[in-house]
């Protein structure tokens, strides 16, 4: 069996070490965009928070079979989960938050 070790000076590495942080940034960058995305989707008022009135639009533009009165059982558990400061609505930080739980619990 041949061994197929590749060698890199130092200056190699510390290349792909400055290329690897770069492709980190520019990902961190689309991360934020599409959670920016994705907030203001949902922020129908453009108020800088989500509202139980706008998560449950949310669900009626999804077209889910649930009736209102579940909808509603539903927005009211993700708000209580969600609202970290408890003021009754979803900041843009706690939305990214949640949103991150979910990602990493449905993936």
């Amino acid at each position: 069996m041949e061994n197929n070790i590749t060698t890199i000076s130092r200056e190699e590495l510390e290349e792909l070490r400055e290329a690897f942080s770069k492709i980190v940034t520019i990902l961190g960058s689309l991360r934020k965009y599409k959670n920016n995305l994705c907030f203001h989707f949902t922020d129908i008022d453009n108020s800088g928070y989500v509202s139980d009135y706008e998560l449950q639009d949310l669900f009626k533009e999804a077209s889910l079979p649930l009736p209102g009165y579940k909808v509603r059982e539903i927005v009211e558990k993700i708000i209580a989960v969600t609202d970290s400061n408890k003021d009754g609505r979803i900041n843009f930080e706690e939305f990214v938050s949640v949103r991150h739980s979910l990602w990493m619990f449905l993936y």
